[in-house]
């Protein structure tokens, strides 16, 4: 898959949820009827949406997490999993408290995010691309440096800190992510270098399809 479908993907499901929005405006919705609108924006056979609910999660809001089965996806099954995640004790979501334009962001983000991994071991790049081997001693450090230090994260988040920059029209030093990376990284600067490189290619490259496509 080339990156440029990625983008294209990524700006089609931002734009479609984006309507979804302004068709469902006055409504309300269960956290599980909720999952099931977002879930049927979607083939039956392209991903797996999942409720889950959690103290961390603040009413009216609605978080999105990711993943990329391997395994599913080499016995042809749906192989990425959106979980949305609501507060435990909120038994409805009204459409016009939910920052719809940032869940739209969101779980088009999230999409593009794990496609970039899909992409990656079906095109069998995944074992090109280095790991990350921290010296931390900290535990908490040392984990954290191994799993965004890896290259293959480097790239997928290279794409979602681009997409937030294209989106929200801000710089990548204002993204959450790449200070996370600046703050997780500040005795290595070469990940932030590679990073950096990552977020130039993709923001480019969505320039070129915004002659096509205007998100």
């Amino acid at each position: 898959m080339l990156p440029d479908t990625f983008i294209v993907l990524f700006i089609a499901t931002y734009n479609k949820l984006l309507a979804l929005g302004e068709r469902v405006k006055g409504r309300s919705y269960s956290a599980s009827d909720f999952t099931r609108l977002i879930r049927r924006q979607f083939p039956a056979t392209d991903f797996v949406l999942k409720t889950y609910r959690d103290f961390a999660v603040d009413p009216d809001q609605v978080i999105v997490a990711g993943l990329y089965d391997v395994w599913d996806d080499s016995e042809m099954l749906p192989s990425i999993t959106l979980t949305l995640c609501y507060h435990p004790e909120q038994d409805n979501y009204f459409v016009d408290l939910i920052n719809w334009k940032q869940l739209s962001f969101d779980i088009a983000e999230c999409i593009g995010h794990e496609l970039v991994h899909q992409d990656q071991q079906r095109n069998g790049r995944k074992p090109l691309l280095k790991r990350y081997a921290s010296k931390s001693t900290d535990p908490g450090i040392k984990s954290e440096q191994q799993y965004l230090g890896g290259e293959d994260e480097i790239e997928a988040y290279g794409f979602s800190i681009a997409a937030e920059c294209a989106v929200f029209k801000k710089p990548k030093e204002d993204c959450v992510m790449y200070q996370a990376y600046v703050d997780t990284f500040d005795n290595d600067t070469a990940v932030v270098l590679k990073l950096d490189q990552q977020v130039a290619q993709y923001l480019s490259r969505m320039e070129h399809i915004h002659e096509q496509i205007s998100i």
